[in-house]
């Protein structure tokens, strides 16, 4: 994961980059944009790997994101720039995952999937395909909130205010994802205990 700034130099399709509706189309400054990437280019990595983006198209959407930001974040008070960056974040993780689908349904692995990173334990890269596979079935909305509660470690009260949604709708979503989870986690053990050629 780079935490370096990165150069804004990218041009995607206009629907893609589009501003969330809450906010009028209006750069920043660039001194407030540089501060924006130095400070918050970790959490958008982080947020767009975990709401399903794979490892090797990471870097090219956080661009994606912060381009956004630097031709909308203009009238965003500064309160309100996390929020801003995650709602841009799950847009463009959304165009990514429909994106990886396509490719898929065309006969296109992710190379991810054929290589293992060298820079990584074999530990860590088993929890993070076992965190992919829980994730995976997660709509946006629940994935939202999971990974905001349980990865990034905010309160419900928090994640409310970030999202803009109310206190009841994120304890809700939090509890359905668990559930969901759950219920995948019972799933992959359930599969890997009965192996080809067990008795039932």
């Amino acid at each position: 994961m780079s935490q370096a700034s990165i150069p804004l130099t990218i041009d995607p399709g206009p629907s893609e980059l589009a501003a969330p509706e809450s906010a009028p189309a209006a750069p920043p400054t660039p001194a407030r944009l540089r501060d924006v990437v130095v400070r918050e280019h970790a959490f958008v990595w982080r947020s767009l790997r975990r709401l399903g983006v794979h490892e090797g198209d990471v870097d090219d959407a956080v661009q994606k994101v912060f381009l956004v930001a630097a031709r909308s974040l203009g009238p965003v008070p500064a309160s309100r720039e996390r929020a801003f960056l995650f709602a841009t974040s799950v847009r463009i993780a959304s165009n990514e995952r429909r994106g990886e689908a396509r490719r898929r349904s065309a006969g296109s692995e992710p190379l991810e999937a054929l290589t293992v990173d060298a820079a990584s334990p074999e530990t860590v890269a088993h929890q993070r395909a076992l965190l992919d596979r829980l994730l995976e079935p997660l709509p946006l909305d629940l994935r939202s909130v999971l990974v905001l509660y349980e990865l990034e470690q905010l309160t419900v009260d928090e994640i409310a205010e970030l999202l803009d949604v109310p206190v009841g709708t994120v304890a809700s979503r939090i509890r359905r994802a668990r559930d969901q989870v759950l219920q995948s986690k019972k799933r992959m053990h359930a599969k890997h205990a009965f192996q080809p050629g067990d008795e039932p």
